[in-house]
């Protein structure tokens, strides 16, 4: 009786390992499958559908967005370039006048070398700062002095708008610059930033002379100064365009020409620090 009890065990055992439970097979080929096809997104991977994309760093922004949870920042508390301080300026120095052949067709890249060289010379701006400035301009106006903006109530290069905009003119007729040209918006620019924006130019000041120093100058100014719609968004944006300008070489070479013109003794040394 044994005998019999063992051979049919045995007999059990050989016919399993010949043809195995079905669904035991189907169950062990699910969990572990044998290849991925190509192309096919491995479940938890972030390509994979429904998945949840990479999250951004604290504080990074996509698409001129702000991160996921990222919490816009209250006027003022911009973190200051390493080294600042306040900044006493002279500013008794008058802003060369300039001329346009004709106002109806402003050359743009005339305005931005003019608009670049009076911030180097009149404001005490390095590179970084002056290019700050300039994106700022070219967001608000595209250097056109003579444009009109918010249905009418705004004017010129920074858009100055409704009272700022009869402060520029009644400054302007008072201390004998013509408000609808360029040299008189960056002269009242220059009074603006030494009254009542004087956190600004101080911060523009210390700025560090690098790329991201032209970002941050032109993000502080746009939050601090201009106050755009969608100021953060508009900063960001900003401040991408101050990298960009920061690039330009001709500004700088513009600049060390004007230098060159009125002080033909400067060595080609002391022209390499503009």
């Amino acid at each position: 009786m044994k005998i019999r009890q063992i051979c049919t065990l045995f007999l059990s055992i050989s016919l399993l390992l010949v043809f195995p439970n079905p669904i035991l097979a189907e169950s062990a080929q699910e969990a572990v499958p044998s290849e991925v096809p190509e192309g096919t997104a491995v479940p938890g991977s972030l390509d994979a559908p429904g998945s949840a994309e990479a999250p951004a760093a604290p504080g990074q922004e996509t698409d001129g967005q702000a991160a996921p949870g990222a919490q816009e920042p209250a006027a003022g508390v911009l973190s200051r370039p390493q080294g600042y301080t306040e900044t006493e300026v002279d500013f008794d120095a008058r802003l060369s006048e300039y001329k346009e052949a004709d106002k109806n067709n402003i050359n743009g890249n005339d305005v931005m070398q003019y608009i670049y060289n009076s911030l180097r010379d009149n404001f005490g701006f390095n590179h970084a700062a002056a290019c700050a400035v300039l994106a700022n301009a070219y967001h608000e106006s595209g250097y056109n002095y003579t444009i009109l903006g918010d249905g009418g109530t705004s004017y010129g290069i920074f858009q100055w708008h409704a009272s700022r905009w009869s402060n520029l003119k009644n400054w302007c007729e008072a201390n004998g610059y013509d408000w609808q040209n360029a040299d008189g918006q960056i002269a009242y620019l220059k009074e603006e930033f030494s009254t009542g924006y004087k956190s600004v130019l101080d911060y523009l000041l210390n700025l560090e002379d690098s790329d991201t120093g032209a970002f941050d100058g032109a993000y502080y100014m746009c939050v601090h100064f201009e106050k755009p719609a969608d100021t953060y968004g508009q900063a960001n944006k900003r401040g991408t365009a101050a990298i960009q300008i920061f690039g330009m070489e001709s500004l700088r070479d513009g600049y060390r020409d004007e230098i060159l013109q009125e002080n033909q003794d400067t060595s080609m040394w002391s022209l390499s620090n503009y």
